[in-house]
């Protein structure tokens, strides 16, 4: 055999030994795999999607732990008109500069929300700035797939930024804890029929488990289903045909998750709106095995810090009392974690009459909603992939040597 064959035998030898040891490789014992229900609830839902021809970005966010984001790739990187999903910056916009509104002296803005009037909302629209309110809010909060039209129906938005919209209004240190308890009230209140047409599909019939109880209410105990939403339609026939699903869940409104895109024009509409009921249940499901899970409700203090935060700041529109204590009365890690609290004034919410404080300010307004957003990477080819699109297009991006995820 020549020198290059003998080179060329050799190289292919060590090759295929290389491959063997890695493939035979025993796996450590050590690491248990744990099981990520959010993830698992949003690639079956980008399935059924897939399925019913509906192109759609589909967004999860878990605020209690590190606002993990899970999603479907480059979908919910999309931005698709919004439709009647176009109320709610108008509102989050409105509550964010104008006190009268959750004084109740904007009456429009209850119509507008709960009533779907096409007339409040132009004016609305009108009143608080028209593409500014798009603009202002893409800036204040960050979001790069948020793009103003010439309406309040045909402006544009990605389910990441929606997802995203939600949570750092929530997490917005200027807005204090009356006015967005009022928000979600009044979102969790809206009726499922409005001038006989049916928003019943989509987030709005689930049903959230009780951190609490561990479990979703069979005997109708619970004051609500945990679930405050809004919907996103266009009539079956239009170009787009709009169909969004958004809410926020959990007792402490510790979930967002966002469903939005279009179908194809000439689907009936009871098609349409059965695919979104069926993404929705199938995300809530997962949502409710993660908050009913036993073994990982007593482990995971992320969960319990958050549901205590929430409930300190929102007071018994959370948790009573007696509930918090519950939570934590056999858990030391957490009191003695606990000890060192930020001091926080008390303030009531005129809308409830519940008591609820508001955390005390130690950075000046421009330092507002500082919270990043974390982008959980998974095993699969196609989250892969997303991630590193989403890495590339942020210039804040680092990466986390503790967790193996993405912050943005």
């Amino acid at each position: 055999m020549s020198m290059f064959g003998n080179f060329i035998a050799a190289l292919v030898a060590a090759t295929s030994s290389f491959s063997a040891s890695v493939v035979d490789m025993p796996l450590s014992e050590g690491f248990p795999v744990v099981q990520d229900y959010l993830q698992d609830g949003v690639d079956a839902s980008a399935e059924i999607a897939q399925k019913s021809s509906y192109i759609a970005g589909i967004t999860v966010i878990d605020r209690a732990n590190g606002n993990a984001l899970r999603f479907n790739d480059q979908l919910s990187h999309t931005p698709f008109e919004m439709q009647t999903v176009g109320r709610l910056p108008i509102l989050l916009y409105a509550v964010l500069k104008d006190e009268a509104v959750t004084r109740g002296d904007v009456p429009e803005i209850v119509s507008m929300m709960q009533g779907y009037s096409g007339a409040d909302t132009d004016a609305m629209w009108a009143k608080y700035g028209g593409k500014s309110i798009i603009t202002e809010l893409a800036t204040r909060y960050r979001l790069e797939e948020f793009e103003a039209g010439d309406s309040w129906k045909d402006s544009k938005i990605s389910s990441f930024d929606l997802a995203r919209l939600m949570r750092r209004f929530l997490d917005d240190s200027s807005i204090d804890a009356a006015s967005k308890q009022w928000v979600i009230s009044m979102l969790q209140g809206t009726s499922k029929s409005v001038a006989g047409q049916d928003f019943s599909w989509g987030f709005a019939s689930q049903k959230v488990a009780s951190y609490t109880q561990g479990s979703v209410s069979q005997d109708g105990s619970d004051t609500t289903d945990y679930v405050a939403w809004v919907q996103g339609w266009s009539d079956s026939g239009t170009d787009p045909m709009v169909r969004s699903s958004i809410a926020v869940l959990g007792q402490d409104m510790r979930y967002i998750a966002v469903v939005h895109g279009n179908f194809p024009s000439k689907t009936p509409n009871e098609v349409a709106d059965k695919t979104l009921s069926e993404i929705a249940a199938t995300i809530v499901d997962d949502v409710n095995s993660e908050i009913s899970d036993k073994k990982k409700r007593e482990s995971d203090m992320k969960a319990k810090r958050f549901f205590v935060s929430q409930a300190k700041e929102f007071g018994e529109f959370v948790a009573l009392p007696s509930q918090v204590d519950e939570v934590i009365k056999h858990d030391d890690r957490f009191r003695s974690s606990s000890s060192s609290s930020s001091s926080s004034t008390t303030t009531t919410s005129k809308s409830s009459g519940t008591t609820v404080e508001k955390k005390s300010k130690t950075k000046k307004s421009e330092k507002k909603s500082d919270k990043k957003d974390v982008k959980k990477t998974t095993t699969s080819k196609s989250s892969s992939s997303s991630s590193s699109s989403s890495e590339s297009s942020s210039s804040s991006t680092e990466e986390s040597s503790n967790e193996g995820v993405l912050k943005l």
